[in-house]
């Protein structure tokens, strides 16, 4: 037997009900589909006792071989897979008999999106393909098949979705935006909904945002003791410009919303531009663009510096007139807060060049760079320690050389062992539950400063003096949570080991 992939069935879990978890546990099997002539099951063992199992269904079976990992993490949520099932029936008979009102498929979204939050996900994602509707969950930043329906259900789910979110529910060939607003366990969430047309039917992206995090501190971000003093004295200043850097995901928004609840005080007024607003903040104003009547960064920037604020907050900047008005506002006594993407806090330099500043005027107004990265964390539910020599042999088997440690300054000899997540059912597999921020700070000084101005920028120089200026980078945050057993060698790789090559230690 082939070993398969769980995710393509449409999974009858009826049958395990059935029959009882425990038959499956003992002898790791997961029933999948009742067809005409035969039932199909997947087991793990290959010399699995066949006649067994045709004697307990009374017909033919034919056995897929997946790997029992898979099988342990179906079994393991089997409550919230039977009940998603339970209620996928229930709706297709509604839809089946042509009733006009359908609380079942209302019940089944609102399942889905609480187990999504159980699951501490990031986004939920529903995709048609050619027969089967499949539900996706971004958690810790990687997607996960969750379900896999028939793809009948699909045109009233995107329709209840479109309720909700207050849109056009004829219009399938179009992009649509939207949101709403949900109670889970005493707690609001917002969900930003996004509809795009494909070829197989619309594509559903549900971001799902937790007021809760919208009043984090900034203690509680993940700085280190000595960043954060750092940090504390950039966002003292009056006035000047502070960028939060990274790439889409990595959690710049909401250390930016931690700053601002840092600073909300009622001596200070607050604006922010954003667009779409995640969280609403207590005594902040808040704008949130809209394109399509005209209000566009350029205009709402504008319009706030009339409004006499203290603070203004930039959720992007993306091109020269957003920059400009950015810069200006910090050369005339405001603090300005935004976000730029770059890969490293000294890039943004020349992002800021490409986007049109002058160096002058850089020299003039940034006052501080925080570079963001999330890495996920060990799952604290199957950790085990893995000694050097066998650490080795992975890495090497999974194309991680002593070239790409060294880039990054990565002495293993260092250390005696490495703890890394085995995986299990709390961690789908993955080894990793959870992420953890690291962090790269570059703040200006004199010299600096001196180093923008002249005719020619050299990064490498500016890097070296950031070094001497107690820079501490990203491979340096990363290394530290390698050490404390946080995060793994692996991780830290895949997440910044696209610029180790010039993002040296020494």
């Amino acid at each position: 037997m082939l070993t398969q992939e769980l995710n393509r069935f449409i999974i009858d879990y009826s049958i395990t009900k059935k029959i009882g978890l425990d038959i499956c546990y003992k002898y790791n099997i997961l029933p999948l589909e009742h067809k005409e002539l035969y039932t199909t099951i997947a087991t793990s063992d290959p010399n699995i006792d066949k006649d067994f199992f045709i004697n307990m269904f009374h017909r033919p079976i034919r056995f897929i071989l997946v790997k029992q990992q898979s099988i342990l993490i179906k079994l393991d949520n089997f409550k919230h897979n039977y009940k998603i099932y339970d209620l996928v029936q229930k709706s297709l008979d509604v839809v089946k008999n042509n009733a006009t009102k359908n609380s079942y498929i209302l019940n089944l979204f609102d399942y889905i999106i609480m187990y999504a939050i159980e699951l501490n996900s990031s986004d939920i994602h529903i995709e048609a393909t050619k027969e089967e509707m499949n539900i996706r969950f971004r958690i810790d930043g990687t997607l996960y098949i969750i379900y896999t329906f028939t793809k009948k259900l699909y045109r009233i789910f995107s329709s209840i979705i479109k309720y909700y979110a207050h849109l056009d529910i004829a219009v399938v060939r179009l992009p649509q935006d939207g949101r709403f607003s949900k109670v889970f366990s005493d707690n609001e969430f917002d969900f930003r909904v996004s509809f795009i047309p494909t070829i197989n039917g619309e594509s559903i992206a549900i971001r799902i945002l937790n007021n809760k995090n919208s009043k984090i501190l900034l203690k509680d971000i993940g700085f280190n003791k000595e960043l954060l003093k750092y940090l504390k004295k950039a966002i003292n200043y009056t006035n000047g410009l502070i960028l939060v850097t990274g790439p889409t995901g990595s959690g710049k928004t909401t250390t930016l919303y931690s700053i601002l609840n840092r600073l909300n005080k009622s001596s200070k007024k607050i604006i922010t531009v954003e667009n779409p607003i995640e969280y609403n903040l207590d005594k902040v104003q808040q704008i949130e663009l809209r394109e399509d009547i005209g209000l566009s960064y350029e205009i709402a920037l504008k319009s706030i510096l009339r409004q006499d604020p203290d603070i203004i907050m930039i959720g992007e900047i993306r091109d020269k007139k957003a920059l400009n008005i950015a810069i200006q506002a910090a050369l005339t006594g405001h603090l300005v807060l935004a976000t730029l993407h770059t890969i490293s806090a000294t890039q943004t330099i020349h992002r800021l060049l490409d986007l049109g500043a002058e160096p002058y005027l850089i020299a003039s107004t940034l006052r501080a760079v925080l570079s963001q990265r999330l890495v996920r964390k060990i799952c604290p539910n199957c950790a085990d320690t893995q000694d050097l020599k066998s650490l080795k042999q992975d890495l090497y088997r999974k194309g991680i050389t002593h070239k790409k440690l060294e880039a990054l300054n990565f002495d293993l000899d260092i250390m005696p062992n490495f703890v890394y997540g085995k995986g299990c059912s709390s961690c789908r597999g993955s080894g990793y539950l959870g992420r953890q921020a690291i962090f790269e700070f570059f703040e200006f000084n004199d010299e600096i400063v001196k180093e923008i101005l002249k005719p020619s920028i050299d990064e490498a120089k500016i890097r070296q003096l950031a070094y001497e200026n107690n820079m501490r980078t990203l491979a340096h945050n990363a290394w530290d949570l390698v050490v404390d057993d946080v995060t793994t060698i692996e991780e830290i790789i895949r997440v910044i080991g696209e610029y180790s090559k010039w993002h040296k230690l020494n």
